[in-house]
């Protein structure tokens, strides 16, 4: 199941804490779609975004159904650039801070410090990824980096997101 470049649909089960110390807390969890694209001529670059429906949040279900919605829309997205192959089927990425080259992303860009592993798990892509934020929320900043964040300006975070049906999808 070997892809360079690709674009899915993935449930995620998203689990948050504070920024520092990025300790995750057991009861804030919850799910979440999300769209995922690499690219890039040997698919150096994934992108990792949180999702709409028609400028709504995507609606967050447990257990995630098998079929994404249609109407999945990116909005806010993670820059991720490859470290390491290991075969065929599993990749580890660095997410970024800063986007490397002004590249194209879809919706806001989000700066995160952390990694994604990528992998494909019984037939199906799967993302094991960890992290932390610290950026402007809301008005003519959003999506800029806070670098020195105090009290709640962050959040750590780790995905556990598997690929999904979508009639979308562009392998």
């Amino acid at each position: 199941m070997s892809a360079r470049q690709f674009t899915i649909a993935m449930g995620n089960e998203i689990h948050t804490g504070r920024y520092d110390p990025p300790k995750l807390l057991p009861t804030e969890r919850d799910t979440e779609w999300l769209i995922v694209r690499r690219f890039g001529e040997q698919g150096q670059f994934i992108e990792i975004s949180d999702t709409t429906l028609d400028g709504k949040p995507a609606s967050y279900e447990r257990p995630m159904p098998a079929t994404a919605p249609a109407g999945l829309q990116a909005n806010n997205s993670m820059l991720g650039l490859l470290v390491r192959e290991h075969g065929d089927e599993r990749a580890t990425f660095l997410l970024a801070r800063r986007n490397v080259d002004d590249l194209p992303v879809s919706g806001t860009f989000f700066p995160v410090d952390g990694y994604c592993e990528l992998a494909v798990k019984e037939g199906r892509w799967v993302i094991s990824a960890s992290g932390r934020h610290a950026h402007v929320m809301e008005g003519k900043h959003k999506g800029q980096d806070i670098p020195d964040p105090k009290g709640d300006e962050g959040r750590s975070w780790h995905f556990d997101a598997m690929s999904a049906y979508w009639s979308h999808q562009v392998i």
